[in-house]
C-alpha cells in the first residue's frame, strides 16, 4: 500500500513538471534545443503514464467486482469521456498554445486545474482497461495471460517509439499523421492491431449471462459502442496538444476499446439464439443444486417423497411426477406431484410392472417422445390419463435398486435429448437422500438402543449392593463387570433379621437387556423369600417353582445360596449348576462343589432332590470366595481361557496373605485383565468375597 502512495504521488509530480518545461523562452537556443526540451517532456510524461497503470493495475477493488458491475462501470466511464470531450470542443476548456512548441506551459492556477483534469481523464481511460482486463480474464487459459502482456508491451512500446521517430510532431505545424512515424512504427502498429483482435476474442464473460442480460447489455453496448468512435474521431485534435505520449495513449486505447466493444457486441449476437435454451439448462443446473440442498436434510420419507417429486417436476418441465419405492421384493406408490391423489392411485400396477420391465430391458432409464407412436411401450396404455411424452430411470445406488421415477408430459415432444442426463442426475440425488434418510433411521435406533442400554445398566447398577453392611463380624466385597451396557450377572448380600447374613451370586442364561430384566425380577423374588425360609434349599426350590410358572422354558439359571448364621459362624449353601465356590483358609485353599441343577431345568420334585445342601464352619480369617464362570472364560488375544488353574492358583497366592476382601477381588481382577489385555469382554464377570473378622 505504501508502494502504491509513493507510485502515485511520483507519478502527478512527473506529470505537472512535464508541463511546466514548456515556454517559449527556449527560442534563442535554436530549434534542436527545443526538441531535445520536447523529448524530455515526453519521456517523464512516459513514465508518469507508466506508473499511473501500474498503480491502477494493483487496485483490488476491480477483482471484487462482479461481471455486471465492470461493464456497468465500463458504460459509466465511457459517458463521461465523451461528456468529458463535447465539453472541452465546446467551450476554451484547454489553455492556449505556445507558438513553437506544441506544448502547454503552467501559466497560472486555472492552467494547473486544467492539467489535473487531464491527468484523472487519463486515469479513467486506464481504468478502464483493468475493467476490460478483468473480463478479459475470465475462463483464462495457458495464453490469455501471456496474450494480454504481449499487447500492453507493444502499446507502451509503440509510444516510446513515437518519441523517437517522430520529432517533427511536436512542431505547431507538423502533420499527426501515422504515416509519418517510419516503417517500424507502423509495424509495430500493425502487430499491436493484431493483438487487439486476439485479446477481444476473449469474451468468455458472454456465457454467464442469461438471455435477459444479454438483450439488455446489447442494448446498452449499441449505445456505448459509438460513442468510443465518436471519442476516437473527437479526442485526438483535443489531446494532440498535450503531446505525443498522451495522443497516442489515448487514441491506441480507445481503438482497442473500440475493438473490444464491437467483438463483445457481435459475440452477444450470435449466442442470442441458443440463450433462451442456455437459460433452461442453467435453470436447471441450479434447481439440481438446490434439490441436493433441499432434500438432503429431510428427515421424514413422506416430506422427502413431496419434494423429490415437486423439484424434479420443475428441474424437467414435467406436467406431473410420479414416485414408486422398493419395499422387499414389492414397488408401492409413494409420491405424486401435479395429479391428485385419487388420479394416482388409480393408475393400476399393471402399468408400473409393465413400464419396470421396459426399463429393464432399456439399461435402467428411458426417453419417450411420442408415447403413443413408441413400440417400446406400445401394449401399456393407460385412457384415465393422457400421457404425451415421458421420462422414466430406476433410482439405483450402488447397483441396489430403491424404487423408480416417472416424469410425464401431456405434450408430444415436451423433453430435449439431454433431458434424460438431468433427470437420471435427480434420481441420483433422490437415491442419495433415501439412502441417507434409511442411514440416518439406523442411526437413531441405534442412538435409542444405546441410550436404553444407558438406562438399564444404570437400573441395573442400583439393584447391586449400594453401601457396607453394618456388621463387625465379616467383611463382605462384590463386584460385576458386564459384556455389554447390560448382563445378566446376579449378585447381592442382605440381612435378614439380626443374626443372618444371606449371599446370592447367578448368572441368567443370555446377555443384554433380556438376561438383565430376568436378573432383576430374580432379585426381588430372592428377597421375598427369604425372610420366610431359614434353609437356603428351600430358597432355591421355590425360586425354580417362580421360574418355570413365570419365565419361557428355554431361560434358565445358575446359581449358589448362602447364609451366614453370625452366632453360629456356620455357612449353609446350596449350589444349582454354579461354579464352585472356594474356601479359603490359613493354610489350605478348598474348592466346593456340592450337587445340583440349574434353576428352570426340572420340575420341583427332581430340582429338590438335585440339591445337595452343605454346611461348613468358619474362623476368625477364613474367606470365602464366590464367582461366576465369566472369571474363568475371560480369553487373551490367542483365543486361551483364563481356566479354573489360573484362577485357583491366584487365590492360592493370597491363602498365605491376610489381605481384605475388597484387596481380593482387585487382586483377581487385575490378573484377569493382564490375561486379557487387547480383548473385549467375552462374558460378565462377577465377584463376591466373605472374610471372617472374628
Amino acid at each position: 500500500m505504501k508502494t502504491v502512495r509513493i507510485k502515485i504521488i511520483i507519478s502527478i509530480i512527473l506529470f505537472i513538471t512535464a508541463f511546466s518545461l514548456g515556454s517559449g523562452s527556449f527560442s534563442s537556443y535554436g530549434v534542436d534545443f527545443f526538441l531535445g526540451i520536447a523529448r524530455i517532456r515526453e519521456f517523464i510524461l512516459f513514465i508518469s503514464l507508466l506508473l499511473l497503470y501500474q498503480v491502477i493495475s494493483h487496485i483490488k477493488w476491480f477483482e471484487k467486482l462482479n461481471l455486471i458491475r465492470r461493464l456497468q462501470y465500463f458504460g459509466l466511464g465511457s459517458i463521461l469521456i465523451f461528456l468529458w470531450v463535447m465539453l472541452s470542443k465546446s467551450r476554451e476548456f484547454f489553455p492556449s498554445l505556445d507558438r513553437e512548441i506544441t506544448f502547454i506551459t503552467i501559466r497560472s492556477f486555472p492552467d494547473l486545474l486544467n492539467i489535473i483534469s487531464v491527468y484523472i481523464f487519463l486515469a479513467i481511460i486506464f481504468a478502464m482497461l483493468i475493467l476490460i482486463k478483468e473480463s478479459i480474464f475470465i475462463q483464462q487459459r495457458k495464453y490469455t495471460t501471456r496474450n494480454y502482456k504481449i499487447l500492453m508491451f507493444l502499446l507502451f512500446l509503440f509510444i516510446f517509439l513515437s518519441i523517437w521517430l517522430h520529432g517533427s510532431a511536436i512542431r505547431s505545424d507538423a502533420s499527426y499523421d501515422l504515416g509519418s512515424f517510419g516503417i517500424f512504427k507502423t509495424i509495430v502498429y500493425s502487430i499491436l492491431f493484431l493483438y487487439f483482435f486476439i485479446n477481444g476474442l476473449r469474451c468468455k464473460w458472454i456465457h454467464y449471462l442469461n438471455k435477459h442480460q444479454k438483450l439488455i447489455i446489447l442494448f446498452i453496448g449499441s449505445l456505448i459502442t459509438p460513442l468510443l468512435f465518436i471519442i476516437i474521431f473527437n479526442v485526438n485534435p483535443l489531446v494532440q496538444k498535450y503531446g505525443i505520449v498522451i495522443g497516442n495513449s489515448v487514441k491506441t486505447l480507445f481503438l482497442f476499446y473500440g475493438t473490444y466493444s464491437v467483438m463483445s457486441l457481435l459475440g452477444i449476437l450470435f449466442q442470442l439464439p441458443s440463450a433462451g435454451i442456455m437459460d433452461r439448462r442453467m435453470k436447471d443446473l441450479n434447481l439440481l443444486k438446490n434439490m441436493s440442498a433441499s432434500i438432503g436434510s429431510v428427515l421424514d420419507i413422506n416430506e422427502l417423497m413431496s419434494k423429490s417429486t415437486s423439484l424434479t417436476k420443475d428441474i424437467v418441465n414435467a406436467d406431473f411426477t410420479l414416485m414408486e419405492l422398493k419395499k422387499d421384493d414389492n414397488y408401492v406408490l409413494q409420491g405424486w406431484n401435479g395429479i391428485s391423489r385419487t388420479q394416482a392411485e388409480t393408475i393400476p400396477s399393471k402399468f408400473f410392472s409393465r413400464m419396470r420391465e421396459v426399463l429393464e430391458n432399456n439399461k435402467n432409464s428411458i426417453f419417450i417422445n411420442d408415447y403413443s407412436q413408441d413400440q417400446r411401450v406400445k401394449a401399456i396404455r393407460y385412457k384415465e390419463i393422457h400421457i404425451g411424452s415421458m421420462l422414466a430411470t430406476f433410482i439405483t445406488i450402488k447397483n441396489e435398486k430403491l424404487g423408480v421415477l416417472y416424469a410425464v408430459s401431456r405434450n408430444k415432444f415436451a423433453f430435449m435429448e439431454d433431458s434424460i442426463g438431468i433427470f437420471c442426475s435427480v434420481a441420483d440425488q433422490v437415491a442419495v437422500a433415501l439412502k441417507n434418510l434409511e442411514l440416518f433411521n439406523i442411526t437413531l435406533e441405534q442412538q435409542v438402543y444405546k441410550e436404553e442400554l444407558r438406562v438399564a445398566h444404570e437400573a441395573q447398577m442400583r439393584l447391586l449392593p449400594q453401601k457396607l453392611l453394618p456388621v463387625k463380624e465379616v467383611e463382605i466385597e462384590g463386584m460385576t463387570l458386564t459384556a455389554n451396557e447390560v448382563g445378566g450377572d446376579l449378585y447381592d448380600y442382605y440381612l435378614v433379621g439380626e443374626n443372618r447374613l444371606d449371599i446370592v451370586i447367578g448368572d441368567v442364561s443370555g446377555k443384554g437387556a433380556f438376561a438383565a430384566f430376568n436378573m432383576a425380577e430374580l432379585k426381588g423374588v430372592l428377597q421375598a423369600l427369604a425372610p420366610h425360609f431359614k434353609s437356603p434349599k428351600e430358597i432355591l426350590t421355590e425360586t425354580n417353582e417362580f421360574i418355570r410358572n413365570n419365565f419361557k422354558r428355554d431361560m434358565f439359571t445358575t446359581m449358589i445360596y448362602a447364609v451366614y448364621f453370625f452366632k453360629e459362624k456356620q455357612l449353609r449353601f446350596v449350589r444349582a449348576g454354579h461354579t464352585p465356590l472356594y474356601y479359603l483358609t490359613k493354610n489350605k485353599l478348598n474348592w466346593l462343589e456340592p450337587n445340583g441343577l440349574g434353576l428352570g431345568l426340572a420340575e420341583k420334585k427332581k430340582f429338590n432332590s438335585s440339591l445337595e445342601e452343605k454346611r461348613i464352619t468358619l474362623k476368625a480369617d477364613d474367606t470365602v470366595f464366590f464367582h461366576t464362570d465369566g472369571i474363568e472364560e475371560a480369553r487373551n488375544n490367542k483365543g486361551e481361557e483364563f481356566g479354573e488353574q489360573m484362577l485357583t492358583d491366584t487365590l492360592s497366592e493370597l491363602v498365605v496373605l491376610n489381605v481384605k476382601a475388597g484387596e481380593i477381588i482387585d487382586h483377581v481382577f487385575k490378573r484377569v485383565n493382564d490375561f486379557t489385555t487387547g480383548t473385549s469382554v467375552h462374558d460378565d464377570m462377577s465377584m463376591v468375597v466373605l472374610k471372617i473378622k472374628n
